[in-house]
């Protein structure tokens, strides 16, 4: 929900939407909230991704963020190992 607009000054002046105080409300709790997602595997770990737009991806853990809840791995993009970041709950541990 929209309650006027207001102005910002990094926008030179361009309207922006201004939101009433109760329409964080509206939107379910799990959007501002992140379960801690507990995992098996650590840096040096081999891991699979499950889902998302490295689905199938196999690579080794380079980095762990319990912060972000995010792995880092290297992946093959276009001849050259690229570090990706991917959420715990994108990753599985290879057997």
């Amino acid at each position: 929900k929209y309650c006027g607009m207001a102005h910002s000054p990094s926008t030179a002046l361009l309207p922006l939407p201004r939101l009433l105080p109760g329409a964080f409300t509206l939107l379910p709790r799990r959007y501002f909230i992140r379960e801690n997602i507990t995992v098996d595997f650590g840096e040096g770990d081999t891991i699979a991704v499950i889902a998302g737009v490295w689905k199938d991806t196999v690579g080794m853990v380079q980095r762990m963020d319990y912060g972000k809840q995010t792995a880092t791995i290297n992946v093959d993009l276009f001849g050259r190992e690229t570090p990706v970041e991917i959420g715990f709950e994108e990753v599985r541990k290879m057997q």
